[in-house]
């Protein structure tokens, strides 16, 4: 298990802006801000938008924390890009896709907003809403990262009891 996955996370302080910000950083973990511009280090204090992937190396992990309630940490050896973080309506809608990867997010919610933070992978994707739980995703084809010997998707949410796979 990943020590930075191990760690309780906690969302940023209510106050703070509507952002995308790296919290921590853990070994070799690399961005490609949009598909283009190259891959660069990811760094503590980093911004990222929608349109950002990020790998995360053997033995690495990120902490990310989307605005003042939610944090996607990312395992080793996972490829997840941000696909959305917005408000729609009455409601804060965040989505990162994971392949293959894993990812543990954690979720409080707003009294102003509705907060629906989902976690995508290529067959199925799972919702997080005020809890928290860890999701993993392995794929058949792994375009410039190989092939997965099982070739099989999964998504376990602890928190919820929810187990999803094939």
């Amino acid at each position: 298990v990943c020590p930075l996955l191990a760690q309780d996370a906690q969302p940023l302080p209510d106050g703070a802006s509507l952002e995308i910000v790296v919290q921590e950083v853990q070994g070799e973990v690399d961005v490609r801000p949009s598909a283009k511009e190259k891959w660069a280090a990811v760094t503590k204090g980093m911004k990222l938008a929608p349109g950002a992937k990020l790998c995360t190396g053997v033995g690495s992990a990120v902490a990310i924390a989307f605005g003042t309630n939610s944090v996607a940490l990312v395992a080793e050896c996972s490829v997840c890009e941000i696909r959305a973080f917005e408000i729609r309506g009455e409601e804060l809608v965040a989505n990162i896709h994971l392949e293959p990867g894993t990812a543990q997010v954690h979720v409080k919610q707003l009294a102003q907003l509705h907060t629906d933070f989902q976690v995508s992978t290529p067959r199925l994707t799972c919702s997080v809403r005020g809890s928290r739980g860890p999701f993993r995703s392995e794929c058949d084809e792994i375009p410039d990262y190989g092939r997965n010997d099982e070739g099989r998707v999964e998504a376990d949410v602890h928190v919820g009891v929810a187990a999803v796979g094939d």
